[in-house]
């Protein structure tokens, strides 16, 4: 993580270690010792890696060739900044090192009145004297007069105490300890052991059997004297002092402390702050072996109970490594267990300084154990040990700020209270050995799920009280003020690209604070960090900042382009963008046709759901093509600056919509809504606010920024930080999720890091095609669900059907195969070429869970697609195109998570529109047919086309998604694997609900199993080979996770860490829904199945595109042939990447198709000036439907055929395939051989007497 650090020391003695924040950014970052080598400050970078900021912060320039012994971290001066104050060896000062409001670090030394020159060993930060500022206690050494000291000391040296004047300088004041009560100081450490709130002071000695025991200082404040009371108190103990760990380990609400030794290290029991039993021995702590140093006590898998970190090493000049020791709580024999091994933390090293804190945010204690070597040549270097222990507890972390007491709230003590249990914690400035622990106070609480009280006593006794917190969250309490939600983020974007940090507009790197309202009561204080990446790399593969609207397109697209840029400054919301794209494709297209001949409006004038819209008309002496112009753009200035005015970018989009009018000409002053005047300015106004006025009682909630009104989640979150999934309630229910931050997919950071479903009750909002014949009404829970073209409920977890045999576990199974065809290494190649895939038939689309499996390829990926012979425009084949496996479907993964730009899914499919309205041969001739039409006609009748149908796509899916609350694959899949296997009743972790074993994807672990060095709990449990996730990327311009063996109760999707899966159920497919219904728009749109040319492409450059890791390995450009190849695509990529099972994708295309195929003609109705069509004299219907290839077409008329009929069949370019003529046969059913040899949407057109009786859309596989 870019820790490359060891002290050197002659001595062996150097090796101080500070965690603290010196930017507050919200990560602790990392300083530590060097002794003669140069001290190092890291940054972290969002807890993903460290950066040496030595030199850039002044810390190399102001301790050049200064052997530094130990550092503690505090801020002297009450400015919010943590500030540093190094002890030093070889007669050299100690330093007082100003931070500058997070810039870097000024020497104070000097003018502070730090100059005594001695060999400092240790300090110690406290207000002894409750004064408001910290106070410094500075620990001395020895005095020697050759090398090794160890035979060559004479005299310790006398400590110093400095009385903070609250100017940044300091009065040395007579130590406390007599002259003959010196002793060779190496641990100074206030802390208040008898809970009166005055920090006392504990002054641990080397060599205390030689020169003077450790000493206990009683602070008698108010009198402001320190008392030394050892003896007393049986303190006195005559050891090697080295370290010192702090914590109430019995729970009896007084502090407890740890001292390590050279031999037996003590375990002292405060007795009610009137003795100290060594109860060391009893605990099996005592340890006895070798040289201890900096100590803790933490709680490493946050079970609630402290566990006691050891660093070791010896003293000796040549390479003589002492394996550190973790001893964790055992609560039944109620002592520690050396888990150093099983833990990975025996690593042998010449330990010193140990400091800990939470590096990553991940409520997870890490810490870092310096080293120190008696010469270059020896081995050894600085450890961190970042936690990942996925079955860790609860946990709480508090942060103090004082107001009236020191900044840094030295000397405080927090009681956790909740279950009948305790738990205290005091913060003090320096502790362990030479080191300074993080001042976030770390709780692990176990299965605790609230906290009842907390209270902070602060320096004084002053009391505060909160209660019923939640659990694993972070807190800051300001004294005086209140307590805040915490949350510190990291982000990284390319250069060019934005984010929006509370409403505002951020694309320079930096530290953004916010405070707002959070999710549990709770004002939230909010910090990001923003790192800009200026690689080359990075710019070329994720610009947000679009290009200048082009000035060629027509008034429509222009809008239509700063739609797109407004959803992609919105939230990501892909029922309520659908909503927009269709609103205001409405707006363009009834603004337009007011003004025609023949097109006929579809709002104006009419009753869309139970809203009127009072129309008489227009009459205007302006040119119709300037009017049609002026109106639609006043209907989308005043309907787009409305529906985006809550977004987190609409200071910048407001100001594009006013940029925008200007440059057409027009006056955003005019805000008439009365046309009849002939004003086509207050046309468009009337439009917009008609549109306006809808949207509030259409069913959607806008009213309420869209929230839901009735659903609530039957699951408890799963925290996706965490292994398995033992939360859940239904299995088969969708399930929220709990992110250590929450990004969505347009970028934006929201407060809430647990977010709700999206969108349950969209079903019941007004559609544009969808009719109420077709729906269906339930209720359930108080509610009445509407939902469309219901195609039953999924597959659910069966305790009957064994493995694979049940379709709820081989569905969910599949997606975790498919998870492991994610690396690009494996050697596995494939044609990605439209010759290859595409082609699909709709009739070959499963029925069944026999056809379900026949259907995906299970181990390999893809469908049974055959792809296209040949290109039909130009006649030749498609070249093939040989790539990665890997690369391909990581591409398609991140290419149809969201679109390009994140404009959401149906954004994304008016994008691809925009692209093809783009190609020189689309000849946009509507429909394939007719004349070649204006760009702007062209526009607004695609647009309203396309937009319908995303919207009832929305409708259609998301009224399915609510009402059948169905579970997402990361769910499931940590369910399964977390009760254990289905598949061989003869195996101890056989469960009837468990995981489906599949050898080389999906296994049993067994003792020999690599996954299990070091973990024995693991033997037993479920390991799925997988892509590895976000834990292994910390570069992601250089980083590949790629896939192996993980644990399968912490299986995870192809997704961004801070996103993971979309906040809503999974059936059906709102992406399969989405691009079914979108082809087949833009296949009637255009006349034909084929993209222009034949052939759609994106470029995915070589180590560009990717964006969760890099990528690809190899540069590829996805193609597709048809509309319709592309939307199965996409579909697919939903299952590589962790979304969706195939129980979901199906009846997603199914329904797709259909609402495709009527939003185009509903929408043609009203371009053709018929938008209520009687009923025909003659009609028909078709079977089958779909219809194969060369397969005969049954035909029923409504009336009895008397005269010969001509059945023509036309492509959608209007091209006559085939001819028959039938005889008549007094029936009502006749046949037709269909001649298409493409899959498709033809035309079927009955001829009698020379006039057409029928017309037909049909569908031919």
């Amino acid at each position: 993580m870019g820790i490359d650090h060891f002290s050197l020391d002659s001595n062996i003695m150097s090796g101080g270690v500070a965690i603290f924040d010196f930017n507050n950014d919200g990560f602790d970052d990392l300083y530590f010792n060097g002794g003669e080598n140069p001290d190092k400050l890291f940054e972290n970078i969002g807890g993903k890696f460290f950066r040496n900021i030595s030199s850039s912060s002044g810390i190399a320039s102001i301790l050049k060739d200064v052997n530094t012994m130990g550092v503690v971290a505090g801020d002297i001066n009450n400015d919010g900044y943590t500030d540093l104050f190094i002890t030093t060896a070889q007669k050299n000062h100690c330093y007082l090192l100003k931070n500058n409001l997070g810039t870097g670090f000024t020497d104070i030394s000097l003018e502070a009145g730090i100059d005594q020159a001695v060999w400092s060993s240790t300090a110690t930060m406290g207000d002894y004297d409750l004064d408001g500022d910290l106070d410094i206690y500075v620990g001395n050494y020895v005095e020697y007069n050759g090398y090794p000291f160890s035979i060559n000391l004479t005299n310790p040296i006398i400590d110093f105490f400095y009385q903070n004047n609250g100017n940044e300088t300091f009065n040395l004041l007579p130590s406390p300890l007599f002259e003959k009560d010196t002793g060779a100081t190496l641990v100074a450490s206030f802390t208040d052991f008898d809970q009166d709130g005055d920090s006392d002071l504990f002054v641990l000695n080397d060599y205390g059997d030689i020169y003077e025991p450790n000493k206990l200082l009683l602070n008698t404040y108010p009198k402001k004297t320190m008392q030394e009371i050892s003896v007393l108190i049986g303190f006195d103990n005559e050891m090697q002092s080295m370290g010192l760990a702090t914590g109430d380990i019995d729970e009896d609400g007084d502090l407890d402390y740890y001292i390590t030794n050279l031999g037996d290290n003590y375990l002292l029991e405060n007795q009610n702050a009137s003795s100290f039993k060594n109860i060391s021995n009893e605990k099996n702590v005592i340890d006895g072996v070798g040289f201890s140093w900096g100590t803790a006590f933490i709680d490493i898998n946050n079970d609630s109970y402290l566990d006691l970190y050891v660093a070791k090493g010896s003293i000796f000049a040549d390479n003589d490594s002492q394996a550190n020791k973790l001893y964790q709580y055992d609560k039944v024999s109620e002592k520690f267990i050396d888990n150093s091994i099983a833990e990975g933390m025996a690593e042998p090293n010449r330990g010193r300084g140990m400091a800990h804190g939470d590096f990553n945010q991940d409520g997870k204690i890490d810490f870092a154990v310096s080293n120190v070597r008696a010469k270059e040549s020896n081995e050894g270097r600085a450890l961190l040990y970042i936690n990942q222990n996925r079955n860790s507890g609860n946990w709480v972390k508090i942060i103090l700020e004082g107001t009236e007491s020191n900044k840094s709230a030295y000397g405080a003590s927090i009681i956790l209270s909740s279950n009948g249990r305790k738990f205290i914690k005091e913060i003090s400035g320096g502790t362990s050995y030479l080191s300074s622990h993080s001042n976030t106070v770390h709780f692990g609480i176990g299965e605790i799920e609230k906290i009842d009280q907390l209270t902070i006593n602060w320096p004084g006794k002053k009391t505060e009280s909160f209660y019923n917190l939640s659990v694993n969250k972070t807190y800051k309490v300001i004294e005086q003020d209140k307590i805040y939600s915490f949350n510190a983020n990291y982000v990284e974007i390319c250069e060019g690209e934005r984010i929006f940090i509370n409403g505002e507009r951020k694309t320079s790197a930096g530290i953004y604070r916010t405070i707002f309202q959070g999710t549990d009561g709770l004002d939230e204080i909010s910090i990001t960090r923003l790192e800009v990446n200026k690689s080359a790399d990075c710019v070329g593969k994720n610009i947000i900042e679009q290009q200048p609207i082009n000035n060629n397109y027509s008034v429509a697209r222009k809008w239509n382009e700063l739609l797109l840029k407004s959803i992609r400054n919105d939230f990501a919301r892909p029922t309520v963008h659908a909503r927009n794209l269709y609103h205001t494709s409405i707006a363009m297209y009834d603004a337009w046709a007011v003004f025609s001949d023949e097109a006929v409006p579809f709002f104006l004038g009419n009753t869309l759901g139970e809203y009127a819209v009072q129309f008489e008309g227009i009459n205007t002496s302006k040119n119709i093509e300037i009017a049609r112009e002026e109106a639609i753009s006043y209907a989308c200035f005043r309907l787009l600056s409305h529906r985006f005015k809550n977004a987190p970018g609409s200071i910048e989009l407001r100001y594009d919509y006013e940029d925008l009018m200007n440059e057409l000409g027009y006056d955003t002053s005019i805000t008439s809504t009365d046309y009849r005047h002939g004003s086509p300015a207050s046309l468009g106004n009337y439009i917009g606010q008609q549109l306006i006025d809808f949207g509030l009682q259409d069913g959607a909630n806008e009213a309420e920024d869209y929230t839901n009104q009735h659903y609530q989640s039957q699951n408890s979150p799963l925290d996706v930080d965490k292994s398995g999934n033992p939360k859940i309630n239904d299995p088969n229910k969708w399930q929220p999720l709990t992110l250590s931050i929450f990004i969505d997919q347009s970028g934006n950071i929201t407060g809430n890091n647990t977010p709700d479903f999206l969108s349950p009750e969209w079903g019941n909002v007004t559609p544009f095609a969808l009719e109420k014949s077709e729906s269906t009404t339930f209720s359930k829970d108080g509610f009445d669900y509407r939902i469309y073209y219901d195609p039953g409920k999924p597959a659910e977890l069966s305790s009957s059907l064994k493995g694979l045999n049940d379709p709820y576990k081989w569905g969910f199974a599949m997606v975790a195969v498919w998870s492991s065809h994610l690396n690009p290494f494996d050697g596995k190649m494939i044609d990605i070429s439209p010759g290859a895939i595409g082609n699909l038939k709709l009739s070959d689309l499963p029925k069944n869970f026999q056809q379900y499996k026949t259907f995906y390829n299970i181990k390999e990926g893809g469908d049974p697609s055959p792809g296209h012979k040949k290109n039909p425009i130009t006649g030749s084949s498609y070249i093939p195109q040989i790539v990665p496996r890997g690369d391909y479907v990581r591409v398609l993964a991140e290419f149809w998570a969201d679109g390009p730009d994140s404009e959401t899914p149906p954004g994304h499919w008016f994008t691809i529109l925009n692209h093809v309205n783009d190609h020189p041969q689309n000849e946009k001739k509507f429909a394939g047919r007719g004349k070649k039409l204006e760009d702007l006609e062209w526009d607004v009748k695609s647009y309203l086309a396309l937009g319908g149908a995303m919207h009832d796509s929305a409708i259609a899916a998301w009224g399915l998604k609510g009402f059948y609350n169905y579970i997402r694959p990361i769910s499931a899949i940590r369910y399964m694997s977390d009760i254990g296997q289905s598949t061989d009743k003869e195996l101890d972790n056989y469960h009837p609900e468990g995981i489906p074993l599949i050898p080389n994807y999906i296994e049993s672990i067994k003792e020999d199993d690599p996954i299990a060095i070091n973990y024995p709990e693991r033997v037993g449990k479920i390991k799925i080979r997988a892509w590895k996730g976000d834990h292994f990327i910390n570069n992601r311009d250089s980083d590949v996770a790629g896939v192996g063996w993980i644990m399968g109760n912490e299986w995870i999707p192809y997704q961004r860490p801070s996103f993971v899966t979309p906040p809503f159920a999974g059936y059906i497919s709102g992406h399969s829904t989405f691009s079914r219904a979108a082809a087949n728009t833009l296949a009637l749109i255009t006349g034909s199945n084929f993209f222009p040319g034949g052939i759609g492409e994106y470029n995915a450059n070589k180590d560009e595109f990717l964006v969760f890791e890099n990528g690809p390995s190899k540069k590829l450009t996805l193609q597709w042939a048809t509309y319709q190849d592309a939307a199965d695509q996409c579909s697919l990529s939903r299952i590589w990447g962790g979304i969706h099972p195939p129980i979901d994708d199906i009846p997603g295309r199914q329904i797709g198709h259909l609402i495709g195929i009527k939003a185009f003609e509903k929408a043609s109705n009203y371009f053709n000036g018929n938008p209520y069509i009687e009923k025909k004299a003659f009609e028909i219907s078709v079977y089958p439907t779909p219809v194969n290839s060369f397969e005969t077409l049954k035909i029923m008329s409504s009336e009895t055929v008397t005269k010969n009929i001509k059945i023509q069949l036309f492509d959608l370019s209007g091209k006559l395939l085939c001819q028959e003529l039938t005889s008549k046969n007094n029936d009502k059913e006749f046949s037709f051989d269909i001649c298409a040899s493409n899959s498709g949407i033809y035309i079927l057109v009955g001829i009698e007497n020379g006039k057409r009786i029928f017309s037909k859309k049909i569908w031919v596989n």
